[in-house]
């Protein structure tokens, strides 16, 4: 039963746009972001590029109108894959709804022939790091940074 209306998504399909664009609003440093200019083309076609070759996939969670509730896009590239991004609408976090596009992240992977996968979590988004743990993903490498202002 497919509780969250999952769906993988075609290189031809409008919700890429708006995936895009939610995705280049994710945040890099867990604060504000502005979009940079022409970010959502260069994602979308990214996107579209990864699919087409087969290297990439996107799993998208609708509701009634092709309202779009969350998704996830994965690549892979040998034997390991990675979570290019992970997305839950606020009103549905803490339904389940990221554990189970993580979970068919894992299973297209596993199908390409992926040993392992990652992901890139801000240590600051505590409902990411639950669903990893739950998931059996271990910490792995820390990036360290400051600001030279």
């Amino acid at each position: 039963m497919n509780l969250f209306g999952l769906k993988q998504l075609a290189d031809s399909s409008p919700l890429l746009n708006e995936i895009a664009a939610v995705y280049c609003q994710m945040p890099t440093d867990w604060g504000a972001r502005d979009v940079p200019s022409g970010c959502v083309e260069r994602v979308r076609r990214s996107i579209r590029r990864s699919i087409r070759a087969e290297t990439g996939v996107v799993y998208a969670c609708i509701a009634g109108d092709d309202v779009l509730t969350g998704f996830v896009w994965a690549v892979c590239s040998r034997s390991r894959a990675h979570v290019k991004g992970l997305w839950v609408r606020a009103d549905k976090r803490r339904s389940g709804m990221g554990s189970h596009l993580l979970q068919a992240a894992e299973k297209w992977a596993r199908a390409k022939g992926a040993t392992d996968i990652t992901a890139h979590v801000h240590y600051l988004n505590a409902v990411m790091l639950l669903v990893a743990f739950k998931l059996d993903y271990v910490p792995g490498f820390v990036d360290i940074g400051k600001p030279l202002d």
